[in-house]
């Protein structure tokens, strides 16, 4: 059975810390971090300040190397002046598989008031110390939020990531439509604090608004400072200079993935002319509907993805022959990416030459339909 929504947990051990007698042994468990940490936020936030809060890290030296009789010696007794302790273990994984058993003795020794936490990415509940750590913990465990629903004829949209995103910056004051809550999480990835952090940062921009993707594109700066997707676009409306810019930018100052590492600079290729084909394909067969007598704004409607009227004044521009010669254009810088040695970004440069440059003038055969050499 699948545990509960990370929010749910949070909520619930809420509830727990404020009732007359909450449990002296916390299991904080799973893969979500971001969520985790909210949780044991919320336990020193209880603890008061006038208490003693002792942590470890089991990954790191200290934490491993940690004498066992003197953390045993911690639980069982109150400090100095009688004031009772927090004992906090972060990533009690190894330390657990290897002092569960004396660990699990103490748990009905702890001295009056003291708390033990334990922080844990992974456990196996078929072992005995998970056994009895469900048997005798409060245990609150943190899954990552599912990126799809579970219908999944249902979009993405309605699945518990955006849905969460949509919450998160309602409270900051900002309204997203379920279209733009995907879209965050589809240029910043899944990672509850990434796409906290770029709440974050949104917020003072476009607090008190209703936010389309439209108006987060520019502003969306966790992958990188230009993109294929405007390269693309450039392309698609004929814009020569914006299309160098975004070149230039992606060469100069480099890319990163949708969870913020960085990216080759031998990816930029690949990324453009990927999109670049998606893009043209949306557009041939909206084209090849609007030719055969579907009203355009239905058309539009239903390949036009996020950016609708971006989408629509692209399908206003281009007949059914000027996207096939851009497509042209396309096979060819990818034909030349294999049969030559040429720099990835120089064969972008000419890619943008034949299909804003020449394939304007059409010159004396020389256009985007010439033969490849």
């Amino acid at each position: 059975m699948a545990a509960p929504n990370p929010e749910q947990q949070l909520e619930q051990l809420a509830g727990v810390l404020s009732s007359d007698a909450p449990p002296r042994v916390y299991c904080v468990n799973g893969a979500a971090r971001w969520f985790r940490d909210r949780a044991l936020d919320l336990i020193r936030g209880s603890f008061g300040g006038d208490r003693e809060v002792v942590e470890l890290d089991g990954a790191e030296a200290r934490g491993k190397d940690a004498d066992l009789a003197e953390f045993l010696m911690d639980l069982r007794t109150s400090n100095l002046f009688g004031a009772s302790k927090l004992l906090l273990l972060r990533n009690a994984e190894s330390w657990l598989r290897e002092h569960g058993k004396l660990l699990s003795a103490t748990f009905d020794k702890l001295a009056s008031g003291n708390v033990l936490v334990l922080d844990v990415t992974r456990i196996d509940g078929r072992t005995a110390i998970a056994k009895t750590l469900k048997k005798n913990s409060a245990w609150f465990e943190f899954r990552q939020l599912y990126e799809k629903p579970f219908d999944a004829s249902r979009p993405p949209q309605t699945g518990e990531l955006a849905q969460w995103v949509r919450a998160r910056a309602s409270e900051r004051g900002m309204h997203l439509s379920p279209d733009t809550a995907w879209f965050i999480v589809q240029v910043s990835g899944t990672d509850p604090a990434v796409l906290d952090g770029e709440l974050d940062r949104l917020a003072p921009v476009c607090a008190g608004e209703t936010v389309d993707p439209e108006r987060l594109r520019p502003l969306l700066t966790i992958a990188f400072g230009s993109s294929q997707f405007e390269l693309v676009d450039a392309i698609l409306v004929g814009d020569l200079r914006a299309a160098l810019r975004s070149l230039v930018a992606m060469y100069r100052q480099g890319l990163r993935d949708r969870d913020g590492k960085s990216i080759d600079a031998t990816a930029v290729f690949p990324m453009v002319s990927s999109w670049l084909v998606s893009s043209l394909a949306n557009l041939i067969e909206a084209r090849a509907a609007v030719d055969a007598g579907e009203p355009e704004r239905a058309v539009v409607q239903r390949y036009g993805g996020f950016f609708k009227g971006r989408f629509a004044q692209q399908l206003a521009r281009h007949d059914r022959a000027s996207l096939e010669r851009i497509h042209a254009a396309s096979v060819r810088a990818e034909r030349r990416l294999r049969l030559t040695g040429e720099e990835p970004e120089i064969l972008l440069e000419r890619l943008l030459s034949e299909t804003l440059l020449v394939g304007r003038r059409a010159i004396g055969g020389h256009g985007v339909g010439a033969s490849v050499r």
